[in-house]
């Protein structure tokens, strides 16, 4: 089990890989990405997150638990992940920006339970994304479940997609209770 204090995080820039580990926030923080901020430098860079819990992750910022900003192919898969509790403006789990052929998959069971966007744009109590330019894609495999899940806009999912950027889902993604007040509840 790692334990996260306020104000601070795992800074990722190259290949990482972490497995079977319980993340849990004690605090609020100010920073983007409670657990996990992830700016992979060069395109052949991957970070991998498997069996991995995360629970109460808050931050006022962008990305709860998980912040990730792509600059080039890179990619970032995540496996079998459990968010519970967390929250943050946008992005209440996860913040990810997709740009210049950028890749996020989550595969596997992934799970978003009571997590929410709280800022006054409120996007994705569970995830937020954005999607820019060729190539860049976000892809949903397998089983992904969002449970009582909210924002403003999207309650468990928020997607912008730009340029000719992609959106994939195949398996399963299933919304249930979430809400959101202005755009899109699941």
């Amino acid at each position: 089990m790692i334990e996260v204090s306020s104000n601070t995080q795992f800074y990722i820039t190259g290949n990482t890989l972490f497995e079977r580990i319980n993340f849990t926030m004690v605090g609020i923080t100010q920073l983007r990405g409670g657990a996990i901020f992830s700016n992979l430098a060069q395109s052949y860079n991957l970070l991998e997150i498997s069996s991995c819990i995360f629970t109460g992750f808050k931050t006022s910022k962008v990305g709860g638990a998980l912040f990730f900003q792509f600059n080039n192919p890179a990619q970032h898969v995540l496996r079998n992940l459990t968010f519970s509790l967390c929250e943050a403006g946008d992005g209440g789990a996860i913040y990810a920006e997709l740009y210049e052929g950028g890749k996020l998959t989550l595969s596997g069971s992934c799970s978003f339970t009571d997590c929410k966007a709280t800022s006054v744009s409120g996007q994705g109590g569970g995830i937020n994304a954005s999607i820019q330019d060729m190539n860049s894609q976000l892809v949903l495999e397998d089983s992904i479940t969002f449970k009582r899940c909210s924002g403003r806009r999207g309650g468990g999912l928020s997607l912008f997609i730009y340029n000719n950027g992609s959106f994939t889902m195949t398996g399963s993604c299933l919304f249930t209770y979430c809400n959101s007040n202005v755009y899109g509840g699941g």
